[in-house]
């Protein structure tokens, strides 16, 4: 059996899993930045926005790692980034939905009403609301473009990459079983404790008008369900089947969501 050096506390496993977590997360948020800057197609907007919700949910997990200012600076810097993807990617989707139901009216009133001469009822009302979200559109990109060189000025990023850089050269030499011993206890200590965030909106789940109890659900499902793809690899079948489970609730969750912003715009 390997012994355990006394030097290795909780911080320092705690840290050590911060390096095996965040810089593949930092990655996949950076592998988008260019696409997201040329608007060409929505994906890019989608794997960014998801890449950077992922970073907001785990900085916090690993906050004793970093200087208090540091942490502050990343934390705000990346939230300024998901708002603006935010707002692009919900217009996109709306677009998307409009744009495709606006076809399959046209569609099926022309094969009502082959010789009829005037357009579709609703035609005009969804032209005039789609360009009504095409105008936010342009405008949420300007947006993004500024979040994204204020992101690049500040040199956030750059920050952390060296500092995961100088962290992981502590651990080079330690065994992995030492630095981990710990975290599967605060591995399901987070769990649990997001957990019964999100189930303390239960009751409200029947209540069909409780609009924002229900969109406070899905963030906390949307935390319980990072945290634990941040914890997965702890564990022998990595929760999938769980995190599954919680991400059928988050979607079912953003699909009321959709609707109620949908009615609110309408």
């Amino acid at each position: 059996m390997t012994d355990i050096p006394e030097t290795i506390t909780a911080h320092t496993g705690l840290t050590w899993f911060c390096q095996e977590s965040l810089p593949p997360l930092l990655a996949a948020f950076e592998a988008e930045i260019e696409g997201v800057r040329a608007a060409e197609d929505i994906e890019y907007i989608h794997r960014m926005r998801v890449a950077s919700r992922h970073l907001r949910a785990a900085l916090p997990i690993f906050r004793p790692c970093f200087l208090p200012k540091q942490y502050a600076r990343w934390m705000q810097g990346i939230a300024t980034i998901t708002r603006a993807l935010g707002e692009a990617r919900d217009t996109d989707v709306q677009i998307a939905f409009l744009t495709k139901y606006k076809k399959k009216r046209a569609a099926a009133w022309k094969a009502r009403h082959p010789s009829a001469t005037t357009p579709e009822p609703l035609g005009p009302a969804i032209v005039f609301l789609l360009q009504e979200l095409q105008d936010t559109r342009r405008h949420s990109q300007k947006r993004i473009l500024s979040a994204l060189n204020s992101l690049e000025k500040s040199g956030i990023t750059r920050e952390m990459h060296a500092v995961f850089s100088s962290q992981a050269a502590a651990f080079r030499k330690t065994p992995v079983q030492a630095l981990a011993r710990g975290i599967p206890t605060m591995a399901a200590l987070r769990i649990e404790r997001r957990l019964e965030a999100m189930r303390a909106f239960e009751p409200w789940v029947t209540l069909a008008d409780a609009v924002a109890e229900h969109h406070a659900m899905r963030i906390a499902a949307k935390k319980l369900r990072y945290t634990m793809e941040v914890f997965g690899p702890v564990y022998r079948l990595g929760l999938d089947k769980p995190r599954n489970r919680v991400k059928e609730v988050q979607e079912i969750l953003g699909d009321l969501h959709d609707c109620d912003v949908w009615i609110d715009q309408v």
